[in-house]
């Protein structure tokens, strides 16, 4: 990159920067337009620079590049170098990428546009990532139940007769910093491969403005990760299980045998809702009897003791079962009996009348 004076620095305003024909390259207002740019062999987002709004500087641009790559410039590659997007001395960008395949980052000069001109204004020199390493992505979700898309990459960074340690990186495009750089941590493995500490593993993400609580906190539990390989073998991260889910709306329900009522949701997910009761007496036979099934206190049934199913002799809940008859079957033959002979009864009181008319209309002839 040139300037009218020579070559450009991180503080040269790009309203500055000028073509091999000392022709402008920006003015402010020009949108640049970063796309296909990647981490990994992963496409990173498109976005846009602004001159005079994001930045006005070719610093400011490295470090918006910086950002949109989320680089940890806290650490040195395997080679001391510091990671980050700098201005070399012929006015270049140089980006020097985290330690590990998984956040080498590719770009190219045609990956960077002036959109208001269509001019390819810069040049880039970028630095290999070296060591082997594993990236997978996983959903969270937030207090509203939307889903949050983490990235985790990790690589190994170093190895010596007690084990090997490898570095991982929490990135989130969701993340409403300037970086989706969430934060950095490690795994220790012993000589057989069982992790024997981990750090880094309590992550937040900021969403401002998204309606839901924010900072988003999690943790990483690592603790069933074994030792990943290196060499000619592979390895890879899997998120197992997880305790977030999105929103889900009730669509079913049951009661088991202990009383709990459970809400099954459409998300997959259950939950409690309360628990039935049941009373027991001293003497069951002292319950006075009400119409149907239905009993109350009674003077020698002793008070009702509430508890809950299956505890102090309680039975248990029978959810979607029918009851079984539970009446006195004698005295309901009784009541049947009785019922039949007052309606045979009441017939015969019907055909006695029928018959005098019957016989008083013979008369009136």
């Amino acid at each position: 990159m040139l300037t009218a004076g020579g070559p450009a620095t991180a503080t040269t305003a790009l309203t500055s920067l000028v073509d091999d024909d000392g022709a402008a390259l920006f003015t402010d207002g020009d949108t640049i337009r970063i796309r296909n740019v990647q981490k990994g062999g992963i496409d990173l987002p498109d976005a846009s620079f602004v001159v005079g709004t994001n930045g006005s500087t070719l610093g400011d641009f490295a470090t918006f590049l910086q950002d949109l790559a989320a680089i940890d410039t806290s650490l040195t590659t395997t080679d001391g170098q510091t990671p980050g997007v700098t201005v070399d001395a012929t006015g270049a960008l140089v980006v020097v990428s985290n330690a590990g395949e998984p956040n080498a980052i590719s770009i190219e000069a045609s990956d960077i546009r002036n959109e208001t001109s269509g001019r390819l204004p810069f040049s880039f020199t970028t630095t290999p990532a070296t060591g082997e390493g594993v990236s997978t992505a996983m959903i969270v979700f937030d207090s509203l139940g939307n889903p949050v898309e983490v990235r985790l990459r990790a690589a190994m960074e170093s190895r010596d007769e007690s084990g090997v340690v490898w570095r991982f990186f929490v990135e989130s495009t969701d993340d409403t910093d300037p970086s989706p750089l969430l934060g950095t941590g490690t795994l220790s493995f012993d000589q057989n491969g069982q992790l024997v500490a981990s750090t880094g593993t309590d992550i937040t993400i900021d969403q401002a403005d998204s309606g839901s609580a924010t900072p988003l906190s999690f943790s990483l539990d690592m603790s069933d990760v074994t030792g990943l390989n290196f060499g000619n073998d592979t390895s890879s991260l899997v998120l197992a299980t997880q305790n977030g889910a999105p929103g889900g709306t009730l669509i079913d329900y049951g009661i088991d045998g202990d009383g709990i009522l459970v809400g099954t949701f459409s998300n997959g997910r259950t939950q409690q809702y309360g628990q039935l009761a049941l009373a027991t007496f001293r003497n069951n036979e002292g319950l006075s009897a009400l119409n149907g099934n239905n009993f109350e206190v009674g003077i020698n049934s002793g008070d009702a003791q509430i508890t809950a199913p299956r505890t102090q002799g309680a039975g248990s809940i029978i959810s979607g079962s029918l009851e079984l008859s539970n009446v006195d079957l004698s005295r309901e033959f009784v009541n049947l009996i009785t019922a039949s002979t007052g309606f045979s009864a009441a017939s015969r009181v019907i055909r006695s009348a029928d018959d005098m008319l019957q016989e008083l209309l013979l008369l009136a002839r």
